[in-house]
């Protein structure tokens, strides 16, 4: 059997069929800072400024700067808390 899924049968090195649902349910785990920016409803100006002084964490990933989706919902659980 052929593997449906290219990088999941990278990652379990099998070459039996797999189901993906609950994996792909998962992703995406971070956005772009335009995603970011419309997630959160703010300017991509605004994202750039959170991510500067430090109220929104952002990971380097190569030429890349993404944002964990845990960063928005905790981001998004302060805001409905104040």
């Amino acid at each position: 059997m052929q593997c449906s899924d290219t990088l999941l049968c990278m990652a379990d090195n099998s070459d039996t069929q797999h189901d993906v649902g609950a994996w792909r349910d998962e992703l995406p785990r971070a956005t772009t800072i335009d995603g970011a920016a419309e997630a959160l409803a703010v300017s991509r100006g605004t994202v750039l400024r959170m991510i500067s002084d430090g109220e929104l964490r952002a990971v380097k990933l190569r030429s890349r700067v993404v944002i964990p989706i845990a960063e928005l919902r905790r981001l998004l659980d302060v805001s409905e808390a104040a």
